[in-house]
């Protein structure tokens, strides 16, 4: 039976990197730098690669055996798989 990890380096990585850029972004938008429909605009890019990563990375724990983490992880998948599904749905009604 593996090992089970405590975070999964790939993840913690990606999830520093968009923290980072989330943070960068909120503080131009506090010294007028940017306004907020444009903040939205720009990270509403990352939320797709967000969740692919995310989903590949809980897949990879279900190949790998990585029970805990796998259920640990179904949740913000399911989250993020809601999220997606309802912006599909109000983009076609747009």
């Amino acid at each position: 039976m593996p090992l089970e990890a405590p975070l999964s380096s790939p993840s913690l990585s990606t999830s520093c990197v968009h923290l980072g850029i989330v943070l960068a972004d909120v503080f131009g938008l506090r010294s007028d730098y940017i306004n907020p429909i444009d903040l939205c605009n720009r990270l509403n890019t990352y939320i797709i690669p967000e969740a692919a990563v995310h989903g590949f990375l809980t897949l990879l724990f279900l190949v790998n055996g990585y029970w805990v983490a796998l259920i640990l992880n179904l949740p913000l998948l399911a989250w993020n798989a809601k999220n997606m599904i309802v912006a599909l749905i109000k983009d076609e009604k747009a």
